[in-house]
């Protein structure tokens, strides 16, 4: 009933108690699972690690289901950990073949680099785009009229100003092609390994269902 409604420090409240009063394998197993993924709702990947990894080491022969969602669970923590080389191990099947949308960092560089902000554009960041072409664009046109001008001084000071805005939008463009892929990856891979396994040990309880049951139990808990 926690885990439905978030509550992960009830959770694992509740998940410990089981663990040190009760000996049920099947159920220690399901329990554990919930342990993992509340300390992964808690933002304590690592932690739900170490128990997935002793689960995966259970003398008892784990049933295929709950060994797919502990595989799942693995991957989802690894994600939230920012390891992605990891978490791929535990898709089966090919990543490349996903169609993740991704951003060619060479596209988004040679734009940027012909054109300041096409880069920008290319990855749909157009209000960078319009930064970097405008700053870029006004710091190169004074550079150029401080030369027509002879003023070698003023030249040299905005045109290192122009030529470092033109570097970084073409830096910048790179950089968000990257990050574009990478947040598209994680969305992917969560989704993955949330769409099949995300709460397989839950009897498909509904919304209201829990608030009903737990107030139940906490007052039958009490009387004893």
């Amino acid at each position: 009933c926690y885990f439905k409604l978030r509550d992960w420090k009830n959770v694992l409240k509740y998940t410990n108690l089981f663990e040190n009063k009760f000996t049920n394998e099947t159920l220690l197993i399901q329990v554990k699972i919930l342990k993992a993924k509340a300390l992964l709702g808690m933002g304590k990947p690592q932690e739900a690690l170490d128990v997935l990894r002793k689960l995966q080491s259970h003398p008892q022969k784990l049933d295929e289901n709950i060994r797919a969602e502990i595989t799942a669970l693995t991957g989802r923590c690894y994600v939230a950990e920012g390891n992605l080389e990891e978490s791929r191990k535990f898709v089966n099947r090919n990543i490349n073949e996903a169609d993740l949308q991704l951003k060619n960092p060479w596209t988004a560089g040679i734009s940027a680099l012909l054109i300041p902000g096409m880069g920008h554009i290319y990855d749909g960041r157009p209000r960078d785009a319009w930064t970097a072409f405008f700053y870029t664009g006004i710091l190169s046109a004074i550079t150029w009229e401080a030369v027509e001008n002879e003023n070698m001084w003023l030249a040299g000071l905005f045109g290192t100003a122009a030529a470092t805005f033109y570097s970084g939008n073409i830096f910048s463009a790179i950089n968000m092609a990257f990050k574009h892929n990478r947040r598209n990856e994680i969305k992917w891979l969560n989704n993955y390994f949330y769409q099949d396994y995300g709460n397989n040990c839950l009897e498909g309880i509904g919304v209201l269902a829990p608030v009903r049951l737990l107030i139940t139990f906490e007052g039958v808990y009490k009387l004893f």
